[in-house]
Parts: structure tokens; sequence; C-alpha cells
């Protein structure tokens, strides 16, 4: 009996070590995104859903924005696949329906992003909690950022540093909904 109980555990921990971290967060996550912009901050009801597409290592996320206004509801829609020039689940392609394509490093249980738009820099944070998720983005206006330079000593050389003044923050902690 000892020895059934022992071979069941091994095949469950196999099992759950082969199975790839996204596919352990599907569902349907919820909860309030506040905007805090230089001058005010201002928040709307927030829903993530990550879905499994039946097909190997790939996946679908919406994001979308609840107004109460419900013209101006806002749902945008990713493809999210490892990326095939690694071999891990450690790196993944998003894909906007639009053909923009950002990539994404997970490190732990939190997904980093970094792009640029426009003039805009942003990073993006989701870290996947067992019954929540933690969702973060941060801007940065590259137009408006301020250069200093550092007076060279006899140990460090003159070193220049760019500074960029966070213009937008979105973040929100979205817990998961009970299906049905």
């Amino acid at each position: 009996m000892n020895r059934l109980i022992s071979l069941l555990l091994i095949t469950l921990s196999f099992s759950s070590f082969g199975q790839n971290f996204l596919d352990k967060h599907v569902g349907t996550y919820r909860g309030q995104l506040y905007f805090c912009f230089p001058k005010h901050v201002d928040s709307v009801e927030f829903e993530l859903t990550l879905a499994s597409t039946g097909k190997p290592d790939c996946w679908k996320q919406t994001i979308h924005f609840l107004y109460p206004e419900k013209n101006a509801n806002d749902k945008i829609e990713y493809n999210i696949r490892k990326d095939s020039l690694f071999n891990d689940d450690l790196h993944f392609l998003r894909e906007e329906k639009d053909g923009i394509v950002t990539t994404e490093t997970r490190i732990g249980n939190t997904f980093y992003t970094n792009y640029i738009d426009d003039h805009m820099s942003f990073d993006v944070q989701t870290t996947f909690e067992g019954s929540y998720v933690d969702y973060q983005l941060n801007g940065y206006s590259g137009p408006m950022g301020e250069e200093s330079t550092s007076k060279p000593d006899g140990e460090n050389p003159q070193r220049s540093v760019y500074s960029f003044p966070l213009m937008v923050v979105q973040k929100a902690r979205l817990y998961k909904q009970k299906t049905e």
C-alpha cells in the first residue's frame, strides 16, 4: 500500500512539473484597475481572461476595461505562445490582433514585458498567484527625459544617465472568478 501511494505521488508530481505554467492559471480574473496619472487617480472595473486555444504552447488572453458606459468598454485580445527561439517555459511572444508582437519573459510567477509605442516607453508586470493576478503597467515619456552627467574622478569615468518621468501607472489585483 505504501508503494502504491508513493508511486501515485511521484506520478502526480511529474505530471504537475510537466504542465505548462500558463495552463495552471487558465481562468477569468476580475478587480479594480487604478489609473494613476501625474495629476489624478481614477479606476475602472477590469477583467483578464486566460484561455487555452487547444493548440500546444498557445493561449488566448483578453483584457477588458468595464467602463460604466457600455459603449466605452475596451476589449483587447492577444495570442500568447512560447517563443520558438527558446526551448523553455520562460520566454513567450504576445501578439495583438493587429500584428504587433511583444516579448515576455517569465521569472518565477511574474511575466515582464517592455516596449516603446510612439514616444512612450512601457513596462508591464503580470504576477500570477493561486487565486489572483497582480497587474501593473508603467509608462514613461521619452521626449521629456532629462540627462545628467557625473563628474569623472580618479576611479570613475564620466557617465551620462537619462531619467524619464513616469507618466501613467495602471495597477490592479484581479481575483479569480469561480466557474459555474
